[in-house]
């Protein structure tokens, strides 16, 4: 097809949505992973991707054969991943997260599909824009920095589960720009309402958590009274068994306890505890000295301090889903 007769504007903005929605996914990937296995298997995603972008570079040469027009083939490939996004998502949440070789091989292989798909699809656009390929190449690494750069407010905003269902809409919107460009309005009419169909799951995702982290670690996460994500961490507020004490549990693994004390009120039983318990030997050491805490959590160290009797005391703590979502404003009565 000549220069003078593709619509580049649209094609441009095709490829940019596809390369922003692919890095949007393999980086959310790593907070997912993160949380459902252990921090170092965040790398695993980044293997997926490389993996998966390859293997779609490769199989791109199988989809130029098939016997239908380029624009049709990108619409066709680019709802298909929209698809395969939820499914594959669907699949991998509901894992137990046991580290064994099956488990870990399923993951691997069923996360790298929709990698597959964003090679395919990137591939046959470069192949057919050679001619241009200076920009294309130019969109191609503008979506994939937009990608990067809208990722943390999506995780702050809607949490890792539905930042991945994101990208799904996101290929439904550039499957509508595939079948427009070619002349298939069947094909764009079912890409706006994939798109709009996801648009609604993700809200009732929000809500009812249908498609949300259920195991961890290899346990499954019961009883979990407050769950919020940002761009570095899963916070979950949970009951102890047993006791009136809840925990702040990180990323489905780290876990802090909330300190709840009366220190107007504290006795001399519940300050020895606080004293001897724990980090409590700064505090015999120098009771009543001014206090720096770096990573309060639930309070704990602070509680030691006051019960000391410290007028001064300085927390420090990087996560605002604890320190003011938590401790703050859902259960200041902790």
């Amino acid at each position: 097809m000549s220069s003078r007769k593709k619509q580049w504007p649209q094609i441009y903005f095709g490829l940019l949505s596809t390369s922003l929605s692919t890095l949007i996914l393999e980086l959310a990937l790593t907070r997912v992973f993160s949380v459902v296995y252990f921090y170092h298997f965040a790398f695993l995603a980044i293997s997926i991707a490389l993996f998966g972008l390859g293997a779609g570079g490769v199989f791109s040469y199988v989809a130029a054969e098939w016997r239908m027009p380029l624009y049709t083939k990108l619409g066709v490939l680019a709802i298909a991943n929209s698809v395969s996004i939820v499914l594959c998502l669907s699949f991998l949440l509901s894992r137990t997260g046991n580290m064994t070789t099956p488990e870990l091989m399923a993951a691997y292989f069923v996360a790298a599909i929709p990698f597959v798909f964003s090679g395919t699809i990137i591939s046959l656009v470069i192949a057919d824009t050679i001619d241009r390929v200076n920009r294309s190449y130019f969109f191609d690494l503008m979506g994939a920095a937009l990608g990067c750069a809208v990722l943390v407010p999506l995780l702050n905003w809607i949490g890792g589960p539905n930042t991945i269902i994101v990208t799904a809409v996101l290929f439904a919107v550039s499957a509508a720009i595939w079948f427009h460009l070619a002349r298939s309005p069947r094909g764009r009419i079912l890409a706006v309402l994939t798109a709009l169909v996801l648009v609604a799951l993700i809200t009732y995702n929000s809500k009812y958590f249908l498609i949300d982290v259920k195991y961890a670690k290899g346990q499954a996460l019961k009883d979990e009274e407050f769950v919020q994500w940002n761009s570095f961490s899963r916070i979950a507020l949970k009951p102890e068994p047993g006791s009136e004490m809840k925990s702040i549990v990180i990323d489905a693994d780290a876990a802090t306890g909330v300190a709840r004390f009366e220190f107007d009120h504290l006795t001399e039983q519940q300050r020895e505890e606080l004293a001897f318990h724990g980090p409590g030997l700064p505090y015999v050491l120098r009771p009543g000295a001014n206090a720096l805490v770096i990573g309060p959590g639930g309070g704990w160290d602070v509680a030691r301090a006051l019960a000391s009797g410290s007028k001064s005391i300085t927390g420090v703590e990087i996560n605002p889903i604890i320190a003011n979502t938590i401790m703050r404003r859902k259960f200041p009565q902790y």
